[in-house]
């Protein structure tokens, strides 16, 4: 703890602790706004607001770049076949054939173009 980290130990498996929960929770709120559930809004405000998160999971998403989790993805969906949290969301697969990969090319969930 002397430089401020901590250790802690998981065997070697892809996303290892951290990414292994934090992907299927953003997986989980794109299927809540596939099945409308909610908008991305309120989705992002629920999540900032209940779990007192600085940004939403979609707005995440879209900083992160949606190219980049559903590469994830698709690498543990091979993996993994038989475990529904990796299956990629059918809203996700439309945002890549649509070429919407987030903030870095200015339309994702969110539309960051002037």
């Amino acid at each position: 703890m002397a430089m401020g980290k901590a250790i802690v130990h998981c065997k070697d498996t892809p996303g290892f602790i951290v990414n292994r929960v934090f992907v299927p929770y953003l997986l989980s709120c794109i299927r809540l706004l596939d099945e409308e559930v909610a908008t991305r809004a309120d989705i992002d405000l629920a999540i900032k607001l209940g779990l007192a998160y600085p940004m939403g999971p979609l707005e995440l998403l879209d900083y992160l770049g949606i190219d980049t989790i559903y590469n994830i993805c698709k690498e543990w969906r091979e993996a993994y076949p038989d475990m529904p949290e990796f299956q990629i969301p059918p809203l996700l697969e439309r945002m890549i054939s649509e070429g919407r990969f987030g903030k870095k090319i200015g339309k994702g969930f969110y539309d960051y173009k002037d």
